[in-house]
């Protein structure tokens, strides 16, 4: 009986303690196409590579932390992935496919909520997506099973860097664009272990 409820005391904490529980409990927001993505105020940008930013009325955080966060997520992804670094962002960066990615500038970000309904070649549930033909992307600010804010912010910068829409490369971006998952570190902060 002891050790019953210890677990469910444990249980109880590991659930409170993701900010992103109550999505597991939750329908996915609606449908966001292409055209909604576009139709956003893009009246923001980020202080660092100028990436035209909409938020999104129900975003939880602030949109100082929004758009550091892109700043700081997007520059990691470019340090990992490339070995001209983080500063490929600022001008337009020829891909081994002969493909060129203009700068981070002509970007536009809608960030929303939560985990919305999509259009994507291979799920029909996004926590991000990248529309290539526009230079735009939707990302969540919390998706299921995530402990961080914009946890796709590198998996769909990867996408505008080369990776595939059907994730057929995936290898070769997984290290340096892979979201974080939940972890026991994330639950630290509620005092477990002291």
């Amino acid at each position: 009986m002891k050790f019953l409820s210890l677990f469910v005391l444990s249980l109880l904490i590991f659930l409170s303690g993701c900010q992103d529980v109550q999505n597991l409990f939750e329908d996915p927001a609606g449908k966001i196409t292409e055209d909604d993505a576009l139709a956003q105020n893009y009246n923001m940008t980020t202080p660092y590579y100028g990436i035209q930013v909409a938020i999104s009325d129900n975003v939880e955080a602030s949109n100082e932390r929004i758009m550091d966060l892109l700043d700081s997520r997007i520059k990691d992804f470019l340090d990992c992935q490339f070995f001209e670094g983080s500063d490929i962002g600022f001008s337009d960066y020829k891909l081994s496919n002969g493909v060129t990615v203009p700068p981070l500038s002509e970007l536009k970000i809608y960030i929303v909520r939560k985990t919305f309904e999509c259009n994507a070649v291979d799920k029909n549930i996004c926590g991000g997506i990248y529309f290539s033909d526009t230079d735009t992307m939707v990302v969540a600010e919390r998706s299921i099973g995530r402990c961080e804010d914009l946890p796709l912010a590198k998996h769909e910068t990867a996408h505008r860097y080369g990776l595939n829409t059907n994730h057929s490369n995936q290898d070769s971006f997984s290290f340096c664009s892979n979201p974080k998952s939940c972890g026991f570190d994330d639950f630290l902060d509620l005092g477990i272990g002291g």
